[in-house]
């Protein structure tokens, strides 16, 4: 699980490399090794326009936490209606503008519980250049947080509970996109 310092030292670790770089920084600068207490909960996306994000990498945590979302699958797959729309309006910004987000969801379990997860995502450029990809961190519950391994404890729904852009130095989108309704 992690903190709020651990998603402030991610931020400040893509700002250092972001000075380095003179800007946005390639997606190869970003070493897990220099991160390894958020590498498990670390994702990479590849931004390849409005209605597709390929997954090029997963840490442990989300590999285990998300089981329906594998390496080399469109991101924007595993949501449909509203909330597809949603994430696709929301998380281009991201390599469009650039800028980051930060945003929060809650997931239901069948046995009515709430669990808060937050995430983080920053742009990153591929080798030409381009800013095509976003990097960034999901938190998971706490491992002594069982999902998934009863019916008990079987995801029967989520939504988004807010949605904020931050500014990495070329500014943030003026509006955001609207929250999808529970169940959309």
């Amino acid at each position: 699980m992690l903190t709020e310092q651990d998603f402030q030292h991610f931020v400040g670790y893509w700002k250092s490399l972001a000075t380095e770089a003179g800007g946005v920084p390639a997606r190869s600068a970003i070493r897990l090794r220099d991160i390894p207490k958020v590498a498990p909960y670390f994702y990479l996306l590849q931004w390849q326009g409005p209605g597709t994000m390929t997954v090029r990498l997963l840490g442990t945590a989300l590999d285990t936490f998300i089981p329906d979302l594998q390496v080399g699958d469109d991101f924007l797959g595993v949501y449909h209606g509203a909330e597809k729309a949603f994430y696709a309006e929301a998380m281009g910004p991201i390599c469009s503008y650039p800028c980051g987000l930060n945003i929060t969801r809650q997931t239901t379990m069948s046995n009515g519980h709430h669990v808060d997860i937050r995430g983080v995502g920053l742009p990153a450029r591929d080798e030409g250049g381009a800013i095509s990809f976003q990097v960034g961190l999901t938190d998971t519950p706490a491992p002594d947080t069982p999902l998934g391994f009863s019916n008990e404890f079987q995801r029967t729904g989520s939504r988004i509970m807010s949605i904020d852009y931050f500014d990495l130095g070329y500014g943030v989108p003026k509006e955001k996109p609207a929250l999808p309704l529970a169940g959309e």
